[in-house]
């Protein structure tokens, strides 16, 4: 290698590497984030009632180690007036997760039948 003997160009190139893959991998956390909390003040401003469960929900998903299945059909019985709410809310859900392969592609028509 070129730079072999040069062991501080090595380290700076290795940290310059591993800083913008941390840079890329903050950037999309950072706007996930930003899409999770301005999800959650659209509920909190649509329904109070519906955010207090919301978080409710969210808090027993971790300190009850539930299943995301099981998170799902909270949020869809929760959201059953809201069927915008439940599409959105599955964009957070891992892509593995059988409910979201369940509604992609789906029409608003074809979820709110299975609320």
């Amino acid at each position: 290698m070129v730079l072999a003997g040069h062991v501080h160009v090595n380290l700076q190139l290795k940290r310059s590497l591993r800083s913008s893959s941390q840079c890329e991998w903050l950037t999309t956390n950072r706007v996930m984030l930003e899409e999770a909390v301005s999800f959650v003040k659209k509920i909190k401003k649509r329904d109070d009632r519906i955010y207090v469960s919301f978080l409710d929900i969210l808090c027993k998903f971790h300190k009850d180690h539930k299943s995301i299945d099981d998170v799902y059909g909270e949020a869809a019985t929760l959201f059953g007036e809201h069927p915008d709410l439940l599409v959105e809310f599955t964009r957070f859900l891992p892509d593995s997760s059988s409910t979201t392969a369940q509604l992609e592609g789906w029409s608003s028509d074809q979820i709110n039948s299975r609320i």
